[in-house]
């Protein structure tokens, strides 16, 4: 009987190490997780603002061509 209260305590300490461990590891991944959307969220954004510069300059370039009327030579040879 005794053997068996030591045991029980033995087995609920364990479970408590196990589940603070477990909170811990859960609690680690979700900051992972966190740090690496708040980096994929900056590639984004720096990826939308490339993207919109682009074009934009092929949009000048277009408008630019079209006040000029003149297409571009591609070329010299002719």
């Amino acid at each position: 009987m005794f053997r068996l209260t030591i045991l029980k305590t033995e087995l609920a300490n364990l479970q408590k190490v196990l589940d603070q461990k477990r909170a811990k590891a859960l609690e680690e991944y979700s900051q992972e997780i966190t740090r690496i959307n708040k980096i994929a969220g900056g590639a984004r954004t720096m990826a939308e603002e490339r993207k919109y510069n682009d074009e934009k300059k092929i949009k000048e370039k277009a408008n630019k061509r079209r006040l000029s009327e003149k297409a571009p030579r591609a070329c010299a040879c002719f």
